[in-house]
């Protein structure tokens, strides 16, 4: 009976690796993402085209479709992207801290600066909130979720709330946060008030 041995890497007819051809998809789905997100910002959703997305990618328009089947797919995409890696920034900045209050302070500033960078900074914000509340209104409600449920553990931490009313009180902290965000005229006017927002829940 013979031995079947199973390889890590398998060469194909042509003599190149399946992993080699998994990366290469990787980082071309990964640069269409990349250009779809500058593009985004830059002109908004509307005046982005997929042969735009294509060429700032360096891809053929043919290859962009292969990927995804138009630009709403790949603004789906970017969306959820950003959403879960400003999530996981925001929870992984919070773990280096050595005090529930300095946590949640860094969670906050994390996220919402990050956000202020790559939406309020763009002169094409407006639409992109829209959009995202529009056609990615699941992934977004999920990416809230996962953040709002992290506040509420840094909360019974500080022990500014009792665990049975953490949720709600980080949702309202959470809403004032964007408020904030929103209106604050630098990336240093938004990290000052998001330290004051904190550090008037904590105090009271």
């Amino acid at each position: 009976m013979q031995t079947v041995q199973l390889r890590v890497r398998c060469e194909n007819a042509k003599g190149v690796s399946v992993s080699d051809d998994v990366s290469r998809k990787d980082r071309v789905h990964q640069g269409l993402l990349d250009a779809g997100l500058m593009l985004f910002l830059r002109y908004g959703l509307r005046k982005t085209s997929m042969e735009a997305v294509a060429q700032e990618a360096q891809v053929s328009k043919a290859t962009a479709y292969a990927y995804f089947p138009n630009k709403t797919a790949v603004f789906a995409a970017v969306v959820e992207r950003v959403i879960d890696r400003m999530v996981s920034e925001a929870v992984e900045a919070a773990s280096k801290e050595a005090t529930p209050i300095a946590a949640l302070e860094r969670s906050m500033i994390t996220k919402f600066v990050r956000l202020y960078e790559l939406v309020h900074q763009s002169t094409e914000g407006a639409e992109l909130l829209q959009a995202s509340n529009v056609l990615t209104a699941e992934v977004v409600k999920k990416g809230h979720e996962k953040y709002v449920a992290h506040l509420a553990k840094l909360l019974v931490a500080c022990e500014v709330v009792e665990r049975r009313k953490a949720t709600e009180l980080a949702e309202v902290l959470d809403a004032a946060a964007e408020g904030v965000v929103a209106r604050a005229s630098s990336k240093d006017d938004a990290e000052k008030k998001i330290v004051l927002l904190v550090q008037h829940l904590v105090a009271r």
